[in-house]
């Protein structure tokens, strides 16, 4: 653990602005999603002080835990999760996060985007320790980390990986699936939401069964 990179506690307050977005009926979602099997999370009410979020319980088993039930169509919660995800990118291009009264006047989260931009910032550091040339990971963060202070797409999740979402299987073994752990919500570019999810649909594939999540999801997000 590295107890030196603190996550600043404000990041709910960012995470909290935009599930009340997405809750509201006022929800820039389309109205064609109301029958997804993919939503965002449901907020019922957040507590500023102590930044506690009240939200809906939609089952305790993650997606990449989930990944090997045999129940599970996972090609159809791949494109399921394709046709979220657009849709989520498409509807928020001119949604801001600014929050009300926050102090720098911002659209952006600037936390999410320093959390991603130490991933590039550090690279040197795996690379050299496999072997590699750390010069390579400097220019990898001169040509592509600094694009994540000023990219400014659409809404990004931010954490977009099986993790983060949660699989309920109705009664009539349909698996209903819920977003959750917006926290560094940000603007940016979509590519950056559908290349960890394609990361990680590729390491549960290769390492967990080889399901055909990734080539689904990838297949469907190209289409949308």
């Amino acid at each position: 653990m590295n107890k030196s990179f603190a996550l600043d506690p404000t990041r709910m307050n960012y995470e909290a602005h935009v599930l009340e977005k997405f809750s509201s009926s006022a929800s820039p979602f389309p109205a064609a999603l109301e029958s997804s099997n993919v939503h965002a999370v449901w907020l019922f009410s957040y507590d500023k002080e102590p930044k506690l979020l009240e939200i809906e319980d939609n089952g305790s088993r993650n997606f990449k835990d989930a990944y090997t039930d045999k129940t599970l169509e996972i090609p159809l919660i791949g494109k399921d999760l394709a046709a979220w995800l657009a849709a989520l990118h498409t509807c928020s291009q001119e949604m801001s996060l600014k929050l009300p009264g926050h102090i720098p006047d911002t659209n952006n989260n600037p936390i999410a985007v320093d959390i991603y931009r130490h991933s590039y910032r550090n690279l040197h550091t795996p690379l050299s320790l496999f072997g590699h040339d750390p010069q390579l990971a400097h220019r990898i963060d001169d040509e592509f980390g600094i694009l994540l202070a000023t990219e400014n797409e659409c809404i990004c999740h931010g954490n977009f990986w099986p993790g983060n979402v949660l699989v309920h299987i109705t009664e009539n073994k349909t698996a209903k699936m819920t977003i959750v752990d917006w926290e560094i919500v940000r603007r940016g570019t979509s590519a950056t939401d559908v290349g960890q999810f394609a990361a990680e649909a590729f390491l549960l594939d290769r390492f967990r069964g080889g399901r055909g999540l990734l080539p689904c999801f990838l297949a469907f997000v190209y289409h949308c």
